[in-house]
């Protein structure tokens, strides 16, 4: 029995050690791994361009807007044109799906000389309207919901088509348009009645423009009526907001903002060293106080765009892992806190983010680009369901069976661990038997020191198994 015994505690710590070594060795090979949630599944993907008359151009295709009506899908960016083998035009697109991904119609629209884009929709008394730039002119193109052209507003001055900040609100018989450079309020003929020069992220929300804006170290939040009234509602020093997290005097860029619930969610983005952390500030419009939540997952973390539904914020952006930019979802509670992270694991390197996201009951409406399988930028839109919680055959196999069957090789490294389990619970076994109390003690406490290191450098093979996305 002596011999069984020292032969036990020795394979016992051989396992150890070699935990310790394997776990150094492939610490890299876990922090490459790509993190999501096993809450969302795919219902629906469009990549497009899919053909060769339009072609994918580098940088160049994208899906900027995503707006759900209704039973319609409606999509807004650009993609690359190719009316000869050696010439490429970016045009403007714009698409509606059904909401089981179902193309119900597309256009492109083509300027042979200077590249096009659509940034902005709105769907107002069955019309459709697309803001964007064509042919390096700001136009709002007219649609129904069918797809067929009716007419185009353009906009008076030229040099609103720099930045991509085109968006475009309908209320009141009338269209709100923020540019680069001063919101408007027009008539659906194209009149301007009223126009202001001021710029920002906006988002409109029972006939009020909110603008949120960066001057100097203040952060300027102003909300401008039907009539054209500006009224400020807040004035925030930057630098207190970075202090009351710990960073100081970092440097902050504003990207998005929505309004919900009587608060104001501000998305930004704060810049410390070589690192982008996400900042979503919540400001409350009725009491003026506000809260600054920090996301940081792979330390170069970027969002693009905020949307409120259900009771939560879903932010849209992009992260960087591994030295390649993957697209990434968030949500989280009305008070920042986060619920959970999406970043697809795609199975060869990308280029990508998410631009936009629209949520719709269950259903979440993301869209952006992509590097497709032959390396070239293609726009995308996608849809993605929550898991709804019913713990049924269905659910367990989709979210459990699936999944851990897939990732299990992850844990095949660890087999290893069986053997000393076995021969040291065949010990203790017999030192139980025997009322060898003394050797029992001695057998249990080297076999919870085998368990606690097992589980210990166990711990990236089972995040893995329960973070990665199953699609």
């Amino acid at each position: 029995m002596r011999k069984y015994r020292i032969l036990a505690y020795w394979i016992a710590t051989l396992t150890i050690l070699y935990l310790m070594i394997f776990a150094v060795y492939v610490k890299g090979f876990y922090d490459a791994k790509l993190y999501a949630v096993s809450h969302l599944k795919t219902i629906w993907l469009d990549v497009f361009p899919s053909n060769e008359t339009y072609v994918e151009v580098d940088f160049s295709d994208f899906i900027k807007d995503v707006y759900v009506d209704g039973s319609v899908v409606l999509v807004a960016g650009s993609v690359g044109y190719k009316p000869s083998p050696t010439v490429v035009y970016p045009s403007a697109l714009i698409a509606a799906y059904d909401v089981d991904g179902k193309l119900l119609w597309r256009h492109v629209v083509i300027n042979p000389n200077v590249s096009s884009e659509f940034n902005g929709l709105e769907v107002y008394n069955d019309k459709v309207y697309a803001v964007g730039t064509i042919g390096g002119k700001a136009v709002i193109y007219v649609y129904n919901r069918r797809g067929d052209f009716i007419y185009t507003i353009s906009l008076p001055r030229a040099d609103e088509f720099i930045e991509r900040g085109l968006e475009v609100y309908a209320w009141n018989n009338s269209l709100y348009v923020l540019t680069s450079r001063r919101i408007l309020r027009m008539s659906f003929s194209g009149d301007i009645l009223w126009s202001i020069n001021l710029t920002g992220s906006a988002y409109f929300h029972s006939g009020v423009v909110y603008l949120v804006r960066k001057v100097a170290d203040r952060l300027i939040l102003e909300a401008v009526d039907h009539r054209g009234k500006v009224n400020l509602v807040a004035n925030i020093s930057l630098s207190e907001w970075m202090l009351s997290i710990g960073h100081g005097k970092a440097h902050v860029d504003v990207y998005d903002l929505c309004i919900y619930r009587g608060r104001a969610y501000i998305l930004m983005r704060i810049n410390i060293v070589s690192e982008c952390h996400i900042l979503l500030a919540i400001y409350d419009l009725r009491s003026g106080d506000y809260n600054l939540m920090e996301y940081s997952f792979s330390g170069r973390d970027h969002g693009g765009s905020v949307a409120t539904a259900n009771d939560a914020v879903y932010i849209a952006g992009f992260s960087y892992v591994k030295g390649w930019r993957k697209p990434l979802l968030i949500k989280t509670d009305l008070n920042g806190n986060l619920i959970w992270i999406w970043i697809p694991n795609l199975t060869v390197p990308s280029f990508s983010l998410v631009e936009d996201v629209d949520v719709v009951g269950d259903r979440i409406y993301v869209a952006g680009c992509t590097l497709n399988s032959q390396g070239m930028n293609s726009a995308f839109t996608m849809c993605l369901e929550e898991f709804k919680g019913t713990f049924i055959i269905e659910n367990f196999v989709e979210y459990v069976l699936k999944p851990f069957v897939a990732k299990l090789t992850l844990l095949a490294p660890f087999s290893i661990t069986l053997l000393p389990l076995i021969a040291l619970l065949y010990v203790a076994y017999r030192d139980y038997r025997e009322k060898r109390w003394r050797d029992f003690v001695i057998s249990m406490l080297t076999l919870l020191a085998v368990v606690v290191a097992t589980v210990y450098f166990i711990r990236p093979a089972l995040s893995d198994l329960t973070l990665l996305s199953y699609e």
